[in-house]
């Protein structure tokens, strides 16, 4: 198997290019991005790289839940707001 290997590029400046340099559903994503931080890479390009594994569903739904909280803690919501707000757009 290759080892990741991220290249440095310039800063993305739009999150619809974020698909397009980035494999952010990648198992060493966090790695690459803990790369780029230690090196001081403005940012990088993942398309290079031929180390891609996918992260699997559990892994993936993981990720989102952490994203949904760090939003609500973002926004100032608890987690009994946003199941509210589900249930008033079912």
């Amino acid at each position: 198997m290759a080892e990741p290997n991220p290249h440095p590029m310039g800063r993305i400046n739009s999150p619809e290019e974020v698909p397009i340099y980035r494999r952010v559903d990648c198992q060493f994503y966090e790695l690459c991005l803990n790369t780029a931080v230690v090196e001081g890479w403005e940012g990088f390009d993942c398309r290079p790289c031929q180390a891609y594994a996918p992260l699997d569903q559990t892994d993936q739904r993981a990720d989102l839940e952490a994203i949904a909280r760090m939003y609500n803690r973002v926004h100032g919501r608890d987690e009994d707001d946003s199941d509210a707000h589900d249930e008033e757009t079912n």
